[in-house]
């Protein structure tokens, strides 16, 4: 199954530098933050009612790796993702971006 990389955090902690950490722990990747894509919200992690905020990013070092919390890590392509996409917030911020690469609203 596949989640996007994230953390559910509290009080205090910027949505845009844990995006940069979880990144970094969760992918083994250093990323520099381009723009902030979506923001959506799930209520089918049975953890947390949940909002999650995306961004863009450029990887600026590191090498893909799975952090502790996963089995696996890689790289898809948008026609070639896996099947089971974990969360509905996710598939929905899947079919955005295919919807603004399609109509040229969203650089690669």
């Amino acid at each position: 199954m596949v989640v996007f990389a994230g953390r559910i955090y509290g009080m205090g902690r910027i949505a845009g530098k844990t995006a940069v950490r979880e990144t970094r722990e969760e992918t083994g990747l250093a990323v520099e933050l381009n723009a902030l894509f979506g923001v959506y919200s799930g209520d089918d992690d049975p953890r947390v009612n949940a909002v999650l905020a995306l961004y863009s990013a450029r990887i600026i070092g590191g090498k893909l790796q799975a952090g502790d919390d996963a089995s696996d890590a890689g790289y898809f392509t948008l026609d070639a993702l896996p099947e089971k996409v974990a969360f509905a917030a996710h598939r929905q911020a899947i079919a955005d971006l295919k919807k603004k690469l399609a109509f040229g609203a969203f650089p690669p």
